[in-house]
């Protein structure tokens, strides 16, 4: 038995189908070590809330040739396997989430293999992989920025800095763990770097710091963004009141002009707007790549609501149809039960025995019931007895018999036909046995349809079926078999021979 075993069955008591949940379920916790269970509320988009059972912890992710542990919460809807469940980054206090096609601003996962989960072809092994796939292509968290001042330099009281206590580059700015000059990362956790170094980048085993305003990159001497000086470069700084702080004072009719000994070349000044437009240019590409991801979830979203929204019009015309449907069904059967009730009025005191109890040995004794009484208010010749019935193997079942005549349109003249129609203890899923009983005036005349017994063979009989076959059709079909050919005849009476004359009479 597993390590959550028992937690994990007492967690789905309230589950639907809990015995293929936690199959699946434990399978997850067989093969990652960092997930464990636990229970916890959700709410729905209705405002409705549900204690589920929410698989929480890390997994493993491959990014960039470094292995971390991405922070999950998969909430197991109660109906698993067969709705997919609601899945979540859950960054820690040092991570921020990075919004993008797969993970929106709150962390709510999107991908293909929930949107097509289906029961037998999806599990939550298979969902745990894609996502270490799909998270070692584009990490759904990054580090938390650290917050850095630069140093305050101490100003002289000329305005100018010292140049010994001037430092033009951060030596303690907040950066993201990378990998060192080894490919190992620097710092153990949770999640890759949000912005690795580019390819113009080549300070192998240097992190990419946060950059702070006002500062150029931290390089080496071997990529140099500014030219350099022999003399250590000086900002000009507001002089304090009453005092002059310039070098080099040279008057013209127009302005004052006022140089210092190491101002920044025309090449120095291109060279930092170059690098604040670029800057600024990266800035603006990042922003548009996160607001086209946000539109695309925002699509997604937007597709899928109207997914919804015709499936659910479809269900509604579906269900107008099935009401629509009910209440005919329900008006069918109101009208038959008044035809039945206005049989049962008008055989009162006609029926020889109690149909109810005539069948109450009957398998089917409704059904049966049902169509007994439609041949009584259809046939008014035809009334219902018990009788003795033997069958060929020598059992002999007491059986309700219908009994009396059919009518019969023979060579454009209407006869009555004796007949007995024997209700199986199976009707209606078995053909009743039917017989012509002639009177004492009549002969059988056998034909293929009736032996020399009576018995009536016919094909409806044949190829009895329930819901296509009643005893209504049958007789309607004795009808016209028997208006084609006779099954009786009328007996010939016997010829009297002529009494002799008395030849003495004359």
């Amino acid at each position: 038995m597993g390590q959550y075993d028992a937690q994990v069955r007492q967690q789905l008591s309230k589950y639907k189908h809990k015995d293929l949940a936690q199959r699946d379920i434990l399978n997850v916790f067989a093969s990652f070590s960092d997930l464990k269970p636990k229970i916890d509320k959700y709410a729905f988009s209705d405002g409705s809330v549900k204690d589920l059972l929410c698989i929480d912890g890390t997994i493993p992710v491959h990014y960039k040739g470094a292995k971390y542990n991405i922070p999950v919460c998969i909430y197991v809807m109660d109906t698993h396997p067969y709705n997919p469940p609601m899945c979540f980054v859950r960054p820690t206090k040092d991570m921020l989430i990075k919004p993008s096609k797969n993970v929106d601003a709150n962390g709510r996962i999107y991908l293909p293999y929930l949107h097509e989960w289906k029961f037998s072809n999806s599990d939550l092994i298979g969902l745990i992989q894609v996502m270490s796939v799909v998270f070692g292509e584009a990490s759904p968290v990054y580090a938390k920025p650290q917050k850095a001042s630069p140093p305050r330099p101490t100003y002289p009281p000329w305005g100018y800095p010292h140049p010994q206590q001037f430092n033009p580059y951060p030596t303690n700015s907040g950066f993201m763990p990378m990998p060192n000059a080894s490919g190992q990362p620097q710092n153990s956790g949770y999640y890759p770097p949000q912005n690795p170094p580019t390819s113009s980048y080549q300070l192998s085993g240097y992190p990419y710091p946060v950059l702070a305003p006002g500062y150029p990159y931290n390089q080496s001497s071997s990529i140099t963004p500014y030219p350099t000086n022999t003399q250590p470069q000086m900002t000009t700084a507001k002089p304090p009141p009453g005092s002059v702080n310039m070098d080099v004072l040279a008057m013209n009719s127009d302005s004052y002009i006022v140089k210092s000994q190491n101002s920044l070349s025309d090449d120095q000044v291109r060279a930092s707007i170059q690098s604040a437009v670029e800057d600024k240019l990266k800035q603006t590409k990042e922003g548009l790549q996160q607001i086209k991801s946000e539109i695309a979830v925002l699509t997604e979203t937007q597709n899928k609501l109207k997914q919804d929204q015709e499936t659910l019009e479809r269900m509604t015309n579906e269900l107008e149809q099935q009401h629509a449907e009910v209440e005919q069904n329900t008006a069918l059967l109101m009208r038959k039960d008044e035809e039945i009730k206005q049989v049962l009025n008008k055989m009162e005191g006609q029926q020889e025995i109690d149909i109810d109890e005539a069948l109450s040995k009957y398998k089917h004794k409704d059904l049966a019931q049902r169509d007994i009484l439609n041949v009584f208010a259809s046939f008014s010749g035809l009334k219902p007895k018990s009788d003795e019935y033997a069958f060929n193997d020598g059992s002999v079942k007491d059986l309700l018999c219908i009994d009396g005549t059919i009518p019969v349109h023979y060579k454009g003249a209407k006869y009555n036909i004796p007949v007995c129609i024997y209700v199986m203890d199976t009707h209606p899923y078995n053909p009743p046995m039917c017989f012509v009983r002639p009177t004492k005036d009549m002969l059988i005349k056998p034909s293929k349809n009736v032996d020399a017994n009576g018995r009536i063979y016919l094909p409806y009989l044949h190829e009895w079926k329930f819901s296509n076959s009643d005893l209504i059709g049958l007789i309607q079909v004795m009808s016209v078999v028997f208006g084609e050919a006779s099954p009786v005849y009328a007996k010939p009476q016997r010829a009297t021979a002529p009494r002799p004359v008395d030849s003495d009479s004359n």
